[in-house]
Parts: C-alpha cells; structure tokens; sequence
C-alpha cells in the first residue's frame, strides 16, 4: 500500500443522507453519542447537464464556520467514499479555501478589473 493508500484509508471523508433529503459529503472530524461533528461539507448536486456527473456545493455557504453538528436523528445513512471521491473532495476544498484566501487577502481586487464588453455605443467616440 502506498502512502498516498494510507492518507486515503485513514482519512474519514463519508457521504451522508439527511431527512430533509439533502445529499452531504464531509470529513468527519469526532463522532459521539448524538451527533456528528462536520468539517466543510458539501451537498452533493447531481449535475442538471450530465447526469452521471456530479456538482459540490458548499452546504452553509454563507457561514463563517467550517465545521458543523448534525444530529444523528436527522441522518438517515451514511458511508464511507471512494478514494477517488475523497481525493476530489479535498482537491475541492483546498481550491476554495485558497480562493477564500485570496478574496479576505484583497476583497476589491478585482472590483475594477470588467472584461465586459460595453454594449452601448459612446457617441463622443470617432469612428473611422
């Protein structure tokens, strides 16, 4: 088994299924009683376009938490991933917290910066 093998077996990413029907995917971080403790879970959007395709979206979006409880009464399965999901998954959440950095780093960097074509003629402009 290589090391890369390793990390994957002992890296406890699992796909959860909710009662509210949401599809979840998240490393798991401690697991006690009655609940889950969460970090950076995604919902799991099969993809409108190519159905065997799959979309991660973040779960709170708008939170400035990371991790997260869910109760176990509100879980109706979940499962380990493929190593293949999970090496997506953490490709995925390293592409956005380094985008999140970036953003907290200059949040007006590109405020400025439109490459939108501008659709209405300036009439002061010559045109020859």
């Amino acid at each position: 088994m290589s090391d890369v093998e390793k990390v994957m077996a002992d890296v406890n990413i699992r796909q959860f299924k909710l009662m509210n029907g949401d599809e979840i995917i998240g490393l798991v971080e401690s697991i006690n009683e009655t609940n889950f403790m969460i970090d950076r879970p995604f919902k799991v959007i099969v993809n409108p376009i190519k159905t065997d395709a799959f979309n991660l979206v973040p779960w709170f979006d708008l939170s400035l938490s990371n991790t997260f409880t869910i109760d176990k009464s509100m879980v109706v399965a979940h499962a380990i991933v493929a190593d293949s999901i999970k090496e997506t998954y953490i490709k995925f959440s390293v592409q956005l917290d380094k985008a999140a950095d970036a953003y907290l780093d200059n949040p007006y960097e590109d405020e400025y910066e439109d490459d939108t074509p501008n659709l209405i003629p300036d009439t002061t402009d010559t045109l020859h």
